[in-house]
Parts: C-alpha cells; structure tokens; sequence
C-alpha cells in the first residue's frame, strides 16, 4: 500500500490546509496511507528528497507537487501514482 507524505512547516500559513486536503484526497481514493511530517522534526527525510519548498506532497522518495494543489488535482495525481504500482 501507498503511503503519502505530507510535507510541512511550522511558519508556513497553509499547513493547516495542505494536512485537511491531503486527508480528503486520501480519503477519494482509498487504498493509501497518510502521513504528516514536519520540516523540523523530518529533516533528514526532506533533504533527502532535497525539499526546500513546503508544502509537499511525497509518496516514496518522489515529491508529486509543492505549494497547494486543488483537490481534483491531487486526487489524479494519487490515482496515476495507484494505477502505476498496480501496473508494475
């Protein structure tokens, strides 16, 4: 099973929003775990997939987008991700 990771900062403003729209992008396609992260306290994590920009939205050591992407948008890129490991 998938896991995303939701990538944040504390003084970042859309921390809040990017947790509550990872939650219903999950949420539509099912099948997928979900995990926050903080900057600080995941900093390892994120340099090693070289983050500087929050939020992200990660499955693996791929970042499938920075900033705040729609709710359609997050859910297509979750399904392709779903498709593509199903197809491997």
């Amino acid at each position: 099973m998938l896991t995303l990771e939701v990538f944040t900062a504390c003084h970042c403003l859309s921390s809040a929003t990017a947790k509550l729209l990872a939650e219903k992008a999950v949420a539509r396609v099912g099948r997928m775990n979900l995990v926050f992260r903080d900057e600080v306290a995941d900093a390892a994590q994120a340099r090693a997939i070289a983050l500087i920009i929050f939020p992200a939205f990660v499955i693996g050591t791929e970042v499938l987008t920075v900033g705040l992407p729609s709710l359609a948008q997050l859910v297509g890129l979750l399904e392709e991700k779903i498709i593509e490991t199903r197809d491997a």
